[in-house]
């Protein structure tokens, strides 16, 4: 809750709340022992409006030092504050007592006094022992720095203090009661105390309200404002009761002091109140203590009235507050259930009405379309029906809004007049704006939903007409054929030149509203079609018909020789248009016409001519090998050399030499854009899928060549690359877990995001390092999987998003990352392909095993020389002059099994 009270208005009411009477850590209880041996005592008498203590003459007992701080401490907390600023009037009667005594005395006050003393009156020891002493410089011996007046007599006395404010002891008129007096101090502390815990308990009050925070529903707030309203009456009743007992005391005060001043003839007022009786000095000052704290008790009371009336306005308003944002949320509600029940409404069935209006391929469905249009419009009537049900509820919800927004509004003007309330406005205004546009949404969709649906009764009635003069047209054009008479020819003119002027009449041109919905809108401009169809079909049917009737004049015609074709060369290649493009395709699938013949003809699987030549594509491989190492020898050793240079500007090139390192690599990703256009211009539906066929090889191998520019990348390997096989798969950004294997239980050890190659012997496990230039990517060799240390691998036990790689020692879990293809294909193929290198590896295995097993037998060994002498027979025999059969390149088996399918290739540099 924001602070009710300001800073400054909390301090200035703290403050007055703790203007109470100072209590001490001692009370008349803790010091009666030694009130009672009348060692000192206040008798309420007062010199020039100082308070008189008064030291007796009691010889018999010896007044200490400690006993004198005890009692001073005390005694000196009576009087009131402003008596206690003035000062104190000390007499100190030691007639039957020694100058020691005095020097003691004066002593303990010159050493400890917590207020200030305006005079000091001594009564000077009478016996003839300490007058004599007096005379032998005793009183030089005295020294204090207040003001000392030694005093021989009473009679001396008498002239600095009035007799009347002098106890008997002294000679005076007050009669000091000892007993009586310690009895009323004990119930004037009580009172004192019992005013001090209920400004505690106040000031805890208003704390605890100062600090709570309002909640936000109005049952927490009915609660905090009970509970409030319980702890004020508590309050409320220790005022009584304290108060109660403040006047008792004070009516005591008053009736001990009638009683005694009707034994000692005291005067009386007139009026014989208690409050007006003349008192004693004594009584005197209990009954300004009492009346002090009936005054402070009054300005408590005044305090806890003050701040519980702001308080309680504050409660109120909070209240009113939190009824209004409950009301605001139940009207909220109602309008989103109005507004769903308008989105609820079900829409009319436009396809229908379509299908209905457009649907003349027969005469007999005439009937039925008419029957369908009044089936529309009495379902159109009932949904208006609904909506003018809704319109009357959002009418009364809207009232309501309108009332609470007004209620907001009341609510604002109340917290600017209440300046003490410091919130409210900020969460009433933006409701009421809220409500303001809730009613204007629901407004224009009610309008909106009505208007829709008298329009579509209207168009419906407008595509009606139009039907019927589409029916009408198809029969005039079915009934009006060319006639070789002229007047019949004339007569179906006329006709149909007034069926065209019925179209003009019915003003189909209203149906182009912009405010049509789309599903009607695409059905009206259906409708046009067909009404622009029949138009034309009957303007048409005139203009055939006037031919008819019109006379034939055959004029004389000039014909003109023709000219010579000109042959122009096209550059088909860099042609953009349509035509050109299609002789393009043409060219390049003539190309492929015989050796596609040849393959239908000849085989079974009817492959296409770039997947049965696609091993002609291992070449690319290598170009994209060599392309790093080109590149280092170029600008190792040629770049910037005057003969290249030169070599350039002769041949009138922009670009330097080495730039077409990379056209080789460009080149093979024309291949899959050139059939695309292919397929797009192949109607026959075996050759589209022959070349199908090819785009997915083609795409395959830019697949496996992008994977091979990546894997050219790899830095940090310890040995040669040549010696993992080819590539099979790469992953980007896969999330790998390292697991290590205790016995039957898998221990955690290592989760990152690597890069994964999969060879035919190995598995990468790869960091990348990318700059951001894009020219400078790098993968980090981090880790080796070897395929013959991999037992098993299979989809992860708990998820089938992943699958993992179980070694002798460690487990692999590998998380690959997705790019528009199915996690569980993905896992899927590469599951397979690591199986099949486990396969061909094992395979390999057993070979060498094999091979060494039979080159330790010499038949063995004889059989297999002269094998081998017939096989390289063979191989050099005149059908095998390939040179790529005798290249010593390694390079892939692009076959459908270990290629993925990948559209999207990315070289970098």
């Amino acid at each position: 809750m924001v602070s009710l009270y300001s800073r400054h208005e909390f301090r200035e009411a703290y403050h007055t709340l703790e203007h109470v009477l100072q209590e001490t850590s001692l009370n008349v209880l803790s010091t009666a022992d030694l009130l009672n041996q009348r060692l000192a005592f206040l008798t309420g008498g007062t010199s020039h409006d100082c308070p008189i203590l008064t030291f007796p003459d009691n010889s018999k007992i010896e007044l200490t030092q400690e006993n004198y701080k005890k009692l001073i401490s005390y005694l000196t907390q009576v009087p009131t504050e402003n008596e206690r600023q003035c000062g104190f009037v000390l007499i100190i009667d030691r007639r039957s007592d020694t100058w020691n005594t005095v020097k003691t005395i004066i002593s303990y006050i010159e050493d400890y006094f917590p207020y200030s003393i305006q005079c000091i009156y001594l009564l000077r020891p009478n016996s003839f022992m300490q007058r004599a002493l007096s005379h032998l410089a005793i009183l030089n011996d005295i020294t204090c720095s207040y003001r000392l007046i030694i005093c021989r007599s009473l009679s001396q006395l008498y002239e600095y203090v009035d007799v009347s404010q002098l106890s008997k002891d002294l000679g005076g008129l007050i009669n000091f009661r000892l007993f009586e007096w310690i009895e009323q101090r004990v119930t004037i502390e009580k009172l004192t105390q019992s005013i001090h815990e209920l400004n505690e308990i106040l000031l805890a009050f208003i704390k605890e309200v100062n600090e709570v925070e309002f909640p936000n529903n109005v049952e927490s707030i009915d609660a905090i404002v009970n509970q409030n309203l319980i702890q004020k009456n508590h309050i409320e009743r220790e005022l009584q009761r304290i108060k109660t007992l403040g006047h008792s005391l004070l009516c005591i005060i008053h009736q001990e002091n009638k009683q005694s001043s009707a034994s000692h003839h005291s005067t009386i007022d007139k009026h014989n109140d208690v409050y007006h009786i003349v008192l004693s000095p004594d009584q005197s000052a209990h009954a300004r203590a009492c009346i002090g704290a009936l005054v402070h008790i009054d300005t408590v009371e005044s305090t806890l009235s003050q701040f519980w009336s702001i308080h309680k306005t504050h409660l109120n308003y909070c209240l009113e507050l939190r009824h209004f944002e409950r009301r605001f949320k139940q009207i909220q509600n109602i309008f989103l259930c109005l507004y769903n029940e308008i989105f609820q409404l079900s829409d009319i069935n436009i396809s229908q009405l379509a299908l209905n209006t457009c649907g003349f391929d027969n005469c007999n469905n005439n009937n039925n379309n008419n029957n369908n249009n009044t089936n529309l419009r009495e379902e159109i009537d009932q949904r208006l029906i609904q909506v003018d049900a809704l319109s009357q509820q959002a009418e009364t919800m809207i009232s309501h809004a309108t009332r609470l927004a007004n209620d907001g509004l009341a609510l604002m003007m109340e917290q600017q007049k209440q300046q003490s309330i410091p919130y409210g406005n900020d969460s009433i205004e933006p409701k009421r704006q809220e409500l303001e546009e809730m009613k204007k949404k629901l407004i224009e969709q009610i309008d909106e939903k009505r208007h829709n649906l008298k329009l579509l009764k209207k168009y419906i009635d407008k595509l009606g007409f139009i039907n019927d003069w589409c029916v009408r047209g198809k029969d005039m054009l079915s009934m009006h054929s060319i006639h070789l008479s002229n007047d019949n020819a004339l007569r179906s003119i006329v006709e149909l030149e007034s069926f065209l002027t019925d179209l003009s009449i019915m003003n189909i041109e209203e149906l182009q509203h912009t405010s049509t919905p789309e599903p009607l809108r695409s059905m009206i401009s259906q409708v046009f079609n067909r009404v622009n169809d029949i138009r034309d079909l009957c303007e048409k049917r005139c203009e055939q018909l006037r031919q008819l009737v019109r006379p034939i004049y055959r004029p004389f015609q000039y014909v003109h020789p023709l000219p010579l074709l000109q042959h122009e060369t096209f550059n088909v290649v860099d042609s953009t248009t349509p035509i050109l493009k299609h002789r393009h395709i043409n060219e390049h699938t003539s190309k492929f016409d015989v050796d596609s013949n040849r393959l239908l003809l000849s085989s079974s699987n009817n492959e296409s001519s770039i997947n049965h030549n696609k091993s002609n594509f291992k070449l690319y491989e290598q170009y994209v090998l060599n392309k790093s190492q080109s590149e280092r020898l170029w600008e190792q050793y040629c770049c910037g050399h005057p003969f290249f240079t030169k070599i350039q500007q002769s041949l009138g090139h922009r670009l330097p030499l080495d730039s077409y390192l990379l056209k080789p690599i460009q080149r093979i990703t024309q291949y899959h854009l050139l059939l695309k256009e292919m397929i797009k211009y192949t109607h026959h539906e075996q050759e589209r899928k022959h070349l199908q066929e090819s785009l997915y090889v083609m795409l395959n191998i830019l697949s496996h060549l992008n994977d091979v520019m990546h894997s050219t990348q790899i830095v940090g390997y310890p040995d040669q690359m040549q010696k993992l096989g080819q590539i099979r798969l790469r992953g980007e950004n896969c999330i790998i877990s390292k697991e290590k294997r205790r016995g039957t239980v898998y221990t955690r050890t290592k989760t990152c995001t690597r890069d994964i190659f999969l060879f035919e012997r190995v598995i990468l496990l790869c960091k990348k390092k990318d700059e951001g230039n894009g020219k400078s990517l790098q993968y980090q060799f981090k880790e080796m999987i070897k395929i013959t240390d991999i037992a098993v691998c299979t989809y992860s036990k708990n998820d089938r998003n992943k699958f993992e790689i179980v070694l002798k020692d460690y487990s692999y879990i590998v998380q690959l990352s997705s790019n528009g293809e199915k996690l569980d294909e993905m896992n899927s193929r590469w599951i397979d392909a690591i199986k099949n290198c486990i396969t061909k590896q094992t395979e390999q295995r057993r070979a060498e095993v094999k091979h060494r097993s039979s080159s330790l037998d010499p038949s063995t060994h004889s059989h297999r020389r002269r094998s081998l002498t017939r096989k390289v027979t063979f191989n050099r025999a005149p059908e095998s002059d390939d040179e790529q059969a005798h290249s010593p390149i390694t390079l892939i088996d692009l076959n459908d099994d270990d290629i993925i399918q990948n559209n999207k290739l990315v070289f970098d540099n």
